[in-house]
């Protein structure tokens, strides 16, 4: 971990629990783009699935984990590939 306003760095131990809730929702994006004689192709694959946390976040000392209620996330899988390549 690193605090910006000391300028220093710690360690800290994360124990994080995730359980998912809600339906699995999907995406993909796919995008091609031609410029100056290159041809580059994006193309992403994923799914998410809203997600409570519980646990701790500690430099062994203090629990730096926020309340319950101010905890939220996603659990996420994907998969995503660039290729690129000149068309000359």
């Amino acid at each position: 971990m690193f605090d910006v306003v000391s300028n220093t760095s710690f360690d800290v131990t994360v124990d994080l629990t995730w359980t998912a809730y809600g339906e699995r929702r999907h995406d993909n994006f796919n995008s091609h783009y031609n410029f100056e004689g290159y041809h580059f192709v994006y193309d992403h694959i994923g799914a998410f699935q809203f997600a409570e946390v519980s646990g701790t976040v500690s430099d062994g000392t203090t629990n730096l984990t926020p309340e319950f209620s101010q905890i939220a996330g996603s659990i996420f899988k994907g998969r995503t590939a660039i290729v690129s390549h000149s068309c000359d």
